[in-house]
């Protein structure tokens, strides 16, 4: 990239990145519903781009019942974490009626979109297209849906005696987000800062030509430096931060480049124009979506076993 083509892509990325990141914290900030409402809307419209993406190369999934299995997968998290925050006791009746509801769902979908496969004369295309919707529903609505319980974590974090409208209540309250959108976002600048001013090395021109292994390393030293402070001020272990640098440096850039992957299989450079600069909403979520669910199973182990 030469330095007329970096700055003029630095001067559509900063004020989108400003405004994208000021509706996160605000989202963040107001509590539970308005953060379920932004995560309803990032992973419909996460799901929408996919769709266009593979309808690009004649597969045609369902979008009303891919936003359906979303949805459904959003609602299912969310039970879960009103369930244990609440200390309810899930008995295994409870469990299995859940499991019962998502199965179903799940085995509807297949049913439709089989029997819509079966009316359409381009059979391959068709049965595929049915197996993209659920396997989109789960990678945009399933996946993501995993930041539901590491919202959780923090409150579970600050126990009953906290008072929430203290600072100390208010952060603690809110740390499981901020462990996961912080690091995250410091990994997103550094991999971009490093690579556009050292990177020599590719790391898989095949499915991403702009990210390079030193960009790529740039971005996991920033997301454990900046984890391992946010622990610090929490008053958590240094391992957690440590931990949680390790997951977004590692498992974020996977994500990242598994949407690269579906991209260039669809010969398209973004997965939309939502957010001048930075593309679409998939492609400020990609990392995300592999991050929630590592860092979910992260936190449930530190949960147990600190």
């Amino acid at each position: 990239m030469t330095a007329i083509a970096r700055d003029s892509s630095l001067r559509r990325r900063v004020p989108t990145a400003m405004v994208y990141g000021a509706v996160v914290l605000v989202a963040i900030h107001f509590g539970e519903l308005l953060f379920l409402l932004a995560l309803v809307a990032g992973a419909v419209l996460a799901y929408y781009e996919l769709w266009r993406l593979f309808a690009r190369e004649r597969y045609a999934p369902s979008l009303p019942g891919g936003i359906v299995l979303v949805l459904t997968f959003l609602i299912v998290h969310e039970v879960w974490s009103q369930v244990r925050l609440r200390g309810l006791d899930l008995t295994f009746g409870a469990g299995v009626f859940f499991s019962i509801i998502v199965g179903s769902v799940i085995a509807l979908s297949i049913i439709i979109g089989g029997a819509l496969a079966l009316a359409r004369r381009d059979l391959p295309y068709a049965l595929l297209s049915s197996g993209l919707t659920i396997l989109g529903a789960i990678y945009c609505g399933w996946l993501l849906g995993y930041l539901i319980d590491v919202a959780s974590f923090g409150v579970i974090a600050a126990g009953p005696h906290v008072d929430p409208t203290s600072i100390e209540g208010y952060v603690l309250q809110r740390s499981g987000l901020f462990l996961a959108i912080l690091p995250t976002w410091a990994n997103d600048v550094a991999a971009y800062g490093v690579g556009a001013a050292f990177g020599r090395r590719k790391l898989l021109p095949h499915v991403s030509p702009g990210k390079t292994v030193e960009g790529t390393l740039g971005g996991l030293v920033a997301s454990i430096l900046v984890a391992v402070a946010l622990v610090s001020l929490l008053d958590f272990p240094t391992w957690v931060g440590v931990g949680v640098g390790l997951i977004v440096g590692i498992v974020g850039p996977l994500g990242d480049l598994v949407e690269s992957a579906i991209k260039r299989a669809a010969a398209a450079k973004d997965s939309g124009g939502l957010l001048p600069g930075h593309g679409g909403m998939l492609d400020r979520l990609d990392s995300l979506i592999f991050i929630a669910p590592a860092l979910a199973i992260f936190f449930e182990l530190a949960l147990r076993f600190s």
